[in-house]
């Protein structure tokens, strides 16, 4: 599996947690946005390197 495959199979698993907890603890949720938060950086820096390389 390519690393941006993984990152995005990695956000869709985040979004399914976001959703599971929407309705609990104001601490959980602000960890869980920190992580998807962190997980959007990594996707938004693979696509900048794969449009360096060309898309390559």
């Amino acid at each position: 599996m390519a690393k941006g495959e993984i990152i995005v199979t990695n956000l869709q698993h985040q979004l399914q947690k976001l959703d599971q907890h929407s309705g609990s603890s104001w601490d959980n949720a602000q960890l869980e946005l920190k992580d998807f938060r962190n997980q959007m950086i990594l996707l938004i820096d693979r696509v900048k390197d794969l449009e360096s390389r060309g898309g390559k």
